[in-house]
């Protein structure tokens, strides 16, 4: 299985970044496809303190996943666990133990989870005025490539 699934990865972790995205989006769109592999909703924890929005899910083993498009740069943090997932660099890698990476703006991340892994995510969030951590989340993620570009090009001609 773990073959497969490094396949998978590696699929989703072409130098090629629009190739990536592509892959990364086919991958999501096959696990909405599998109604044998019902995917949990994988409760998530907020924070928000000190201009810091901070999220934290503890992942299952065994779980296939992908990430959401964030519109800035932000940190994550591998509390613990064994993890392949798809890195800003276009390469696969499989993390073990405590790891603190820095993430870039429009990353979105495929992963396959070895062992229960807790996965942290700390944003800077001065510029939103609100302690409803689900309004500053939606301030923070984009629900598409081409919103995420529509952005980047608003910003340039600022």
């Amino acid at each position: 299985m773990n073959k497969e699934i490094i396949e998978v990865m590696d699929n989703a972790s072409l130098a090629n970044v629009k190739e990536q995205r592509e892959a990364i989006l086919a991958l999501e769109a096959a696990l909405m496809d599998m109604p044998d592999q019902i995917q949990d909703e994988i409760p998530v924890k907020h924070c928000l303190h000190g201009g810091c929005y901070i999220r934290s899910v503890t992942v299952p083993a065994g779980v296939m996943l992908t990430g959401e498009i964030y519109k800035y740069d932000h940190t994550e943090i591998m509390a613990h666990g064994r993890i392949i997932v798809t890195t800003d660099e276009g390469k696969s890698r499989e993390l073990e133990g405590f790891h603190v990476m820095p993430a870039k703006r429009g990353k979105k991340r495929a992963a396959y989870t070895l062992e229960d892994t807790t996965w942290i995510t700390v944003h800077t969030v001065t510029n939103i005025k609100s302690s409803d951590p689900e309004v500053v989340h939606s301030h923070l993620i984009v629900d598409s490539f081409e919103e995420l570009e529509a952005l980047e090009n608003k910003e340039v001609l600022s």
